[in-house]
């Protein structure tokens, strides 16, 4: 092994972490601290950046590792400066930019719109004819309308972008046709530059609404696409579902669903099917109702789901029970041998009630999927009113033996032994389910309290045994 070759084994250790967008982010536009200033991070670049200067050997190897994460592009017009006299210049000016240039693989978290590029960047595109970077990663905001600029920075080497779109606060609706025309040409621009990105996320200011992404069609190679933010504005997804249902490749899918009453002629009634690659579908139905969670699912064709998230949909308590009971059998004669996490999150629309059935009734299509490792459900907690039994439980472990999640919220209500679970249930359900590691019941704490003298924090949450 040669010098250079152990160098570069020993600053790759000071490399930052190849962490996904979800590993360290929120759902949030970019605009709080980020992770590059932590401490941890600070001392990292302030380590490399002392290496970079010690002598021509560790210039190379440690500017790799130093410039291959970026937070934002505004530090690359210093590349074109002269440095301090007391440091050995390795090369020329230029050379030494495009040393800089050639090593950056991911930019991060710009903090301000990103729409001029550097003339360093530019210039160099115009005259080479193209992409400056290999970049591998990116994160932009893009100001809506603005410069393409962005387009310069894409070559096939990238895999993943997130695309922040702004709107400016002077935007107008009769502007909106032409903010429209931007919107689309740049992401025609974006699948045409960058043909085989995998991971896609859009984040939209108010004023952009889902209709504008419809170009997503383009992206043939992508396996994981997201578009629920924001998650307060009004929802025009149903425009997509037919774009989206045709990607080949798609894996992982994070959208806000339209309820089928606001949905237009295209959208969800008409039918898309399709989705034949899919393995995770996370929906955010907080404009729509659990009946409509159910109808899209109905159209998934994907013999390969594995995991299925649908957060904050509506129900109304008078016909709860029903519609549990029907998207649970969409789950089972769809999915059955390929699920294996379900999270269903609903609230109640309309008076309290409580439901008359057993619960492992209104589950019991869901109970046939017998390889469910993680189950979280929170049931309209303060419209609907449960009977939780022992019943319930034993049901629930007899028919998920692999169990190592299970997450239940609901209201409840006076049941044969009063309201809610005991310790020995929950002690049961460990027993039961060798793998279960987490546990969160609507345990009834007069109980447990007598039963293992007001030790209750035993009984919910992470076992703590583990």
């Amino acid at each position: 092994m040669l010098n250079q070759d152990i160098l570069q084994v020993i600053f790759e250790a000071l490399a930052a972490p190849d962490n996904s967008w979800y590993e360290y982010e929120g759902v949030a536009i970019p605009g709080r601290a980020c992770w590059s200033q932590e401490r941890d991070e600070v001392i990292r670049r302030a380590t490399l950046a002392a290496c970079v200067r010690v002598c021509r050997a560790f210039f190379e190897p440690a500017a790799c590792v130093l410039w291959k994460d970026l937070d934002d592009l505004g530090v690359l017009p210093a590349c074109d400066e002269g440095v301090s006299g007391d440091v050995a210049r390795p090369c020329s000016s230029l050379k030494r930019r495009q040393q800089y240039l050639s090593h950056i693989r991911a930019i991060h978290h710009p903090q301000r719109p990103s729409g001029v590029v550097p003339h360093v960047i530019a210039s160099r595109a115009e005259v080479e004819k193209a992409s400056p970077l290999a970049l591998t990663k990116l994160r932009w905001i893009q100001e809506v309308p603005g410069r393409l600029d962005l387009l310069t920075l894409l070559s096939p080497s990238l895999q993943s972008l997130h695309v922040i779109f702004r709107h400016p606060h002077s935007w107008r609706r009769d502007q909106a046709s032409g903010h429209r025309d931007f919107v689309e040409t740049l992401l025609v621009g974006i699948a045409e530059r960058a043909p085989t990105l995998t991971y896609l996320r859009i984040t939209r200011t108010s004023g952009i609404p889902e209709s504008w992404l419809v170009p997503i069609r383009r992206f043939s190679r992508a396996e994981t696409i997201d578009l629920r933010e924001p998650m307060y504005d009004a929802v025009s997804s149903s425009a997509l579902l037919q774009p989206l249902s045709t990607l080949q490749h798609l894996r992982t899918l994070r959208l806000r669903f339209q309820s089928t009453s606001c949905a237009p002629a295209l959208g969800v009634e008409t039918g898309f099917g399709g989705f034949g690659a899919l393995r995770e579908l996370h929906l955010n139905g907080k404009f729509a109702q659990l009946q409509d969670a159910t109808g899209f699912l109905r159209r998934v064709a994907s013999p390969h789901l594995r995991s299925l998230r649908i957060d904050d949909c509506e129900c109304r308590t008078d016909t709860f029970a029903e519609a549990l009971h029907d998207f649970c059998a969409v789950l089972e004669s769809q999915f059955a041998f390929t699920l294996q996490v379900v999270a269903l999150s609903v609230y109640g629309i309309g008076p309290s009630l409580t439901l008359e059935r057993p619960l492992a009734e209104c589950l019991h299509p869901l109970l046939q999927v017998g390889g469910l490792r993680d189950v979280r459900l929170s049931l309209a907690p303060k419209g609907v009113l449960v009977a939780v039994s022992e019943a319930d439980m034993r049901a629930m472990a007899d028919s998920w033996p692999l169990l190592e999640r299970l997450h239940l919220s609901c209201g409840l209500c006076e049941s044969g032994g009063g309201p809610g679970l005991s310790h020995g249930v929950v002690e049961w359900m460990r027993q039961a389910c060798a793998r279960l590691e987490d546990i969160q019941l609507p345990i009834d704490e007069e109980r447990v309290a007598e039963s293992i003298g007001g030790r209750i924090d035993a009984c919910a949450g992470p076992d703590p045994r583990k």
